[in-house]
């Protein structure tokens, strides 16, 4: 679907898209037979990564037997769009095969396509893969079952309840895909520090994670020209930068609903001298 003019276009991937495809599965050869992918990905908006990730898993359920995928939205709209999309895609993919074929698409022939066909749930009648798309917090985020791939879209804004956390959701649903195979994807712009994808995101940079940190800034997509007209729809730096930022440190020092003024502290830190001892104060007042 195109952005600008909402009609249906050919899925080609755009500069992010293509970019990103490279990175995975190109020259580097960083995940063989796209098995083991392991990602978090931190991202300005907009730039067609749920597009990328959903059309990878669509895929498997068109061609691998047996395959089940797995997406988690962080709201219930959004979990409704995303399953709009999927549905988008292979249907989409069918309507073109029937047309090779010379017969029509129709109602019918999608009923004996699907052989489940509910508000999260579909299955392949011919080759049984099955693809599940719910919100976080929901019993598609739980621990039963085997999947083959995971996303986890704007996993920043997955909100810690009295039932689950953010990080029981995604440790817990992970561990459906066996070590080593599939895919799965941790997707968010930021939302602050201290949240459980910030603190995935900060291991992953340090690794001590399984999961490779990718960072999409505006610059990766758009132009100045654009940035320059989309700026003035803001009326703060702090907001632009939480939606659209350049730099990783940018994204989650501008973004959330921090108490102290997050880009003053920032600058403050640049010029503060280095610390002669570094430690924490005991409960007894010693210093450790």
């Amino acid at each position: 679907m195109d952005r600008e003019t909402q009609t249906p276009v050919p899925f080609r991937f755009n500069s992010v898209q293509q970019k990103y495809y490279e990175l995975l599965f190109g020259t580097g050869d960083i995940y063989p037979a796209q098995e083991g992918v392991r990602e978090i990905i931190l991202k300005a908006r907009q730039q067609g990564f749920s597009s990328f990730i959903l059309a990878l898993f669509a895929v498997d359920f068109l061609t691998r037997p047996y395959s089940i995928s797995i997406c988690i939205s962080h709201r219930v709209d959004s979990t409704q769009l995303l399953f709009k999309k999927v549905r988008f895609y292979i249907e989409s993919y069918l309507g073109k095969v029937a047309k090779a074929q010379g017969f029509k698409l129709d109602a019918d022939t999608m009923r004996q396509f699907y052989k489940s066909d509910n508000k999260g749930l579909i299955e392949n009648a011919t080759n049984h893969a099955m693809f599940y798309i719910g919100t976080a917090g929901s019993k598609v985020g739980g621990r039963g079952g085997s999947a083959r791939n995971i996303h986890f879209s704007e996993a920043a804004f997955y909100q810690d309840t009295e039932l689950i956390t953010a990080q029981e959701i995604i440790v817990a649903t992970a561990q459906q895909v066996p070590q080593g195979k599939g895919m799965i994807f941790i997707e968010s712009t930021a939302n602050g520090e201290g949240n459980f994808y910030h603190s995935e995101w900060v291991r992953a940079e340090e690794h001590r994670s399984s999961y490779h940190p990718r960072f999409f800034g505006w610059q990766e997509f758009y132009s100045p020209t654009w940035v320059e007209e989309k700026r003035k729809e803001f009326p703060n730096d702090k907001l632009w930068k939480q939606e659209y930022p350049a730099t990783a440190e940018e994204a989650f020092i501008t973004s959330g609903s921090p108490y102290f003024d997050a880009e003053k502290l920032n600058e403050m830190l640049k010029v503060a001298p280095i610390p002669v001892e570094f430690g924490r104060i005991a409960p007894d007042g010693h210093f450790l």
